[in-house]
């Protein structure tokens, strides 16, 4: 046991992973000469709105066949198959109802067709296609701007029913360290190359790499200049900063921004990938061991675009508000009595928090689904004491199963042929953290529902309605083999190989996951809580994520705002990493910044860490350090109004919360700005990411701005500000324009700030206007939506008066809008140019109101469910 744990946890070596030269299809397509496909327009077919194409790849002498079809939202799918039948079934990404809504797929919009002797044009809408017809390309156009082409540099794959005696290189084995491949199906690699118009644009996206929000070049003057960027989920175990390698999820899709726009590719496809960046040319190529070419581009601005793609791949749910609070964890908690000390000292410094989660070792040896007989024992007695400060308990549990005769778990399994198989079709059976484990095949239907059946109280014994559950090691991660996953030739239900589907793997974890969280409890009220290692597109509608085993450096400090922005523009606004860094221990300036960063920047906020690595739970600092960290993490709970409104615009919306400045900023400034990040539309965040004390220097974008707790105004719009060092407070600013709820009262956690009085902060812009919104429901339910149990209310200020109005209709005879209380009862107003003599609320009453240092205070007892206005007199 003590050998092979030791095995895993070496440090990351970038050999023991491959390179583009160890993925035959990769280096066999990667550079390629020009194919120089052609299409026969006299074949073409519109009909029902879905355009076909018949294709020629002159270079395999194979036909294929173009499906495009437009939709709303301001998106095209297409996708290229082969024309004739295959000896093996592709893999059909697009599909997945998990992964892309079948609904809107079924309902394409209505095409118009014009054709010359060279090009086919297709219009829907504002979206245009136009194909050449030879050779074949296809450019997409907004408005009759071009957007991108698509092939176009001449050089698509689509490998199928080649020939052995005519392809020899293309059948051979490509073994790895141990590994020894295995290659059924033949080749069947597909790869395409798009060229984005725009002269100004930039990429993003393709997460997960620990890379800069904007991509860098790994190709130029069709020279490589480093590996290609990855796409394979894998145990990327103590990685490295600034890396193009594979992470532990996998979202193959790119986005092109410019000022004020994007344009997209959603590559549909989970099996590995390798995409080149030509920043200079401006385009990108996929190559993809197999599946097919499925592709949606999107255009718009980058509203437009992403919440496209959110409708496209699922908006996430609205999650619990404890979620959005701050959890502490650490690689282990060994028994319940240490779990209750943490609890006490963290409120002992009046450090709010909403859960401590518990590691392998709650385990009975390692085994999912129960608890150590001896050192969690009282583990439900824990949780209800925990629940009395609405607090959670969040348990692991990982997709591998010991091996082993008494294990009910295990052998309902293995009973049911629920594991993953060789590639001799027996149960596939490896080394993981119990030892010889199987790993349950969650694309199997019976096997995915009975792993949710696993949720349920009658078999998670001593799981409490206020534990929620933790997904690792899903990619998934095997100990001992080539790249810690499983070989490529395992055998997954339906009998696809796991080249075919790998990336998807944790993705129907998750899936499966959510499930039965929330059908553990028959009523189905409660919102479930997961949080996944690995992901791929769509996960978002089921899990949070983490950026997995990062490292306690200043580096990964900076490369984690970078992660958690591109996850965010990428359709996966619930995202962290681990406060401190998992390996090593960081110094107290390290950590201390880490904490603000987490508290300001993450929309998951998490501190965790490796057993070895010294504890880290804020009341270990001293001084400035300790008051720091609480200051910070004060400030995330007296914000959670704008965090849980952001949750609720997201889940309407897909937006990220967390976003880049150049989401918000058309301005050549904020393109590549990756230290300073905006939460929604309102606050712009500029955290200290040096160990040097020294001043900040920042990009103010063309905004009327604020510092956050003065309100008092920065004279900067368009130019860089001077921040000065400072150890306690992270540097915040609110934008002028914008109204701003916060929560003021300190308490224990985030669902005891529900019924606490609100402050609203209103912020002017240069016209003397500003406004802004806020939700509120129970912060636990599905009520809101089941009978309108919510507050989703409209702030409007316009100089003379300040109103509330409602958005979404409330329930009024729900218990939760009849109970709830909580009122207005401080409203500061920055800058107004004349103060009125006189501010009278909607019964003609005076509001009794200061004025000092630039700052109007009215005080007031306004309900936060109603509707009313003040009345501002000069």
């Amino acid at each position: 046991m003590f050998s092979f744990f030791i095995t895993f946890l070496v440090a990351y070596n970038q050999t023991n992973y491959r390179q583009c030269k160890d993925s035959p299809f990769c280096a066999r397509n990667r550079f390629v000469e020009g194919q120089n496909w052609e299409s026969d327009p006299s074949q073409s077919q519109l009909s029902n709105s879905v355009f076909t194409l018949p294709l020629v790849d002159p270079t395999y002498n194979k036909k294929l066949s173009l499906r495009l079809t437009f939709h709303e939202n301001n998106f095209i799918h297409f996708k290229i198959s082969p024309a004739e039948s295959e000896s093996f079934e592709r893999f059909d990404c697009s599909s997945e109802p998990s992964v892309v809504n079948q609904t809107i797929l079924e309902h394409p919009n209505e095409v118009q067709q014009n054709q010359n002797d060279t090009h086919i044009q297709l219009t829907s809408g504002k979206m245009s296609a136009v194909i050449q017809i030879k050779p074949f390309t296809l450019t997409i156009l907004e408005n009759d701007v071009q957007k991108v082409t698509v092939n176009s540099d001449l050089k698509s794959i689509f490998e199928s029913n080649l020939n052995e005696n005519d392809h020899p290189n293309h059948f051979a084995k490509a073994n790895f360290q141990k590994y020894k491949e295995t290659l059924k199906n033949g080749p069947a690699s597909v790869a395409m190359t798009f060229l984005f118009h725009d002269e100004e644009l930039k990429f993003a996206g393709l997460p997960s790499h620990s890379l800069s929000t904007a991509l860098p070049s790994t190709v130029l003057d069709d020279k490589a200049v480093s590996e290609p960027l990855r796409l394979f989920n894998n145990d990327a175990n103590e990685f490295e900063a600034n890396s193009v390698a594979a992470l532990y999820g996998s979202i193959p899709y790119l986005v092109g921004y410019s000022n004020g726009a994007s344009t997209s590719v959603f590559w549909c496809n989970p099996s590995e990938t390798w995409v080149d960046i030509d920043n200079e040319k401006r385009t990108a190529r996929f190559v993809s061991e197999t599946g097919y070419i499925d592709c949606f581009v999107f255009s718009g601005t980058h509203s437009e675009v992403t919440q496209s793609y959110a409708a496209l791949t699922g908006r996430p749910p609205l999650p619990q508000i404890f979620s959005l609070g701050f959890h502490q964890s650490r690689w282990s908690y060994m028994n319940t009595k240490e779990v209750r000390l943490v609890q006490k000292h963290l409120d002992i410094n009046m450090i709010p928090h909403d859960s401590i989660w518990l590691d392998i070792d709650h385990t009975d040896n390692k085994k999912y689904f129960t608890f150590d007989p001896k050192n969690f024992k009282d583990v439900r007695k824990l949780a209800k004491d925990l629940a009395k400060n609405n607090r959670y308990l969040v348990a692991i549990v990982d997709p591998h199963l010991k091996v082993e005769r008494d294990y009910q778990v295990y052998y309902e399994a293995k009973d049911g042929s629920y594991f993953i198989k060789g590639k001799n079709k027996r149960d596939y059976i490896a080394k993981s953290w119990p030892g010889r484990s199987g790993f349950v095949d969650f694309l199997n239907p019976e096997a995915s529902e009975w792993w949710a059946n696993n949720y349920g109280y009658n078999t998670h014994r001593s799981a409490s309605p206020n534990m929620f559950i933790w997904n690792d090691m899903n990619e998934p991660a095997v100990m001992n083999e080539p790249e810690s996953t499983c070989p490529r030739d395992c055998i997954h239900f339906n009998g696809f190989e796991n080249r075919d589907v790998h990336n998807i793997y944790g993705h129907m974890m998750s899936r499966s996951s959510f499930e039965g969280v929330l059908k553990r409890n028959p009523d189905q009220e409660e919102r479930p809580f997961v949080l996944t290692r690995s992901y791929f597109a769509g996960t978002q509608k089921y899990a949070f994520m983490w950026t997995g085993d990062n490292t306690a450096d200043w580096d990964h400090l900076r490369n984690s705002i970078s992660m958690t922005l591109t996850l965010g523009i990428s359709g996966f606004p619930y995202s962290g990493s681990d406060v401190g860094g998992f390996f090593n221990s960081p110094d107290h300036d390290l950590l201390l910044r880490w904490y603000q960063v987490g508290a300001y920047c993450y929309p998951f906020f998490r501190t965790h860490c490796h057993h070895k690595s010294d504890h880290r739970e804020p009341y270990v600092l001293k001084g400035d350090y300790l008051n720091g960290v609480k200051a910070a993490i004060q400030e995330r709970y007296q914000l959670l109004p704008l965090w849980y409104t952001q949750a609720y615009l997201t889940s309407l919306t897909g937006e990220p919360i967390v976003r880049p400045l150049w989401y918000e900023f058309a301005e050549t400034e904020a393109s590549e700005i990756e230290n300073q990040v905006m939460i929604g539309d309102s606050l712009l965040i500029i955290p200290f990411l040096s160990q040097e004390e020294e001043d900040l220097q920042a990009y103010m974008p063309r905004a009327r701005w604020y510092e956050y707790r003065t309100l008092s105004e920065v004279g900067k719009s368009g130019e860089l500000l001077t921040i000065r060092f400072d150890r306690i407070n992270v540097p915040v600013f609110v934008r002028g324009g914008k109204i701003v709820c916060t929560k003021p009262k300190v308490r224990k956690s985030a669902i005891a700030t529900i019924n606490d009085p609100f402050s609203m902060i209103v912020a002017l812009d240069n016209e003397q206007k500003a406004s802004g919104v806020v939700y509120v429901d129970d912060g636990h339910t599905y009520n809101y939506t089941a009978n309108g149990a919510k507050i989703f209310r409209s702030f409007h200020f316009d100089g003379t008066k300040l109103t509330s109005r409602e958005i979404e209709q409330s329930n009024h005879d729900s218990d939760f809008i009849k109970d709830y209380s909580a009122q207005i009862d401080l409203i500061q107003i920055a800058c107004l140019e004349k103060i009125p003599s006189v501010v009278k609320n909607q019964n003609g009453d005076e509001v009794e109101m200061t004025n000092a240092d630039g700052v109007l205070q009215l005080f007031v007892s306004l309900g936060m469910k109603d509707d009313w206005e003040l009345t501002f007199e000069y």
